[in-house]
């Protein structure tokens, strides 16, 4: 198993976005147009057709994405844009995935037992990776090793 961390991320929220087809497009177009490298994508309905959308990227792009987001935002009717910078990536890979269901709950369950709040999960065939608070990187890397130790 091999575990990776990101702490220069950032998480930035687009909130109260109309929940149809297209949107997501349009967001991630214009990012992508701009050269805007997206690490993780999450949406969460919020009711009555609306969803918010979060991701994360490289903390050194914040600028320009906000001032992309503010344009995008007003475009498509969504309500506010927020961020945090106090995130990072934990990324776990490696044999342990391949063909073993229930290896992404053991990570989610050693997070949880070590006190470590998740914000955004992606997981593949291969990997699982969360967003965490900057300060928890170390105690995740930590908690993940021991559960796969027993």
């Amino acid at each position: 198993m091999e575990i990776k961390h990101f702490d220069d991320i950032v998480k930035i929220t687009l909130h109260s976005v109309p929940d149809k087809p297209g949107i997501a497009a349009q967001i991630f177009q214009e990012l992508g147009d701009h050269s805007i490298n997206v690490e993780l994508i999450t949406h969460v309905s919020t009711g009555k057709d609306k969803v918010d959308v979060s991701f994360a990227m490289l903390k050194s792009d914040l600028d320009e994405v906000l001032n992309l987001l503010n344009k995008i935002k007003a475009k498509i009717g969504a309500k506010e844009v927020s961020y945090d910078k106090e995130v990072g990536i934990i990324s776990v890979y490696g044999k342990e995935f391949e063909g073993k269901p229930g290896t992404a709950g053991k990570i989610f369950s050693a997070l949880g037992k070590a006190g470590i709040n998740i914000e955004m999960i992606n997981t593949s065939f291969s990997s699982a990776s969360c967003v965490i608070s900057k300060r928890s990187i170390q105690s995740a890397i930590e908690a993940i090793e021991k559960e796969f130790k027993t």
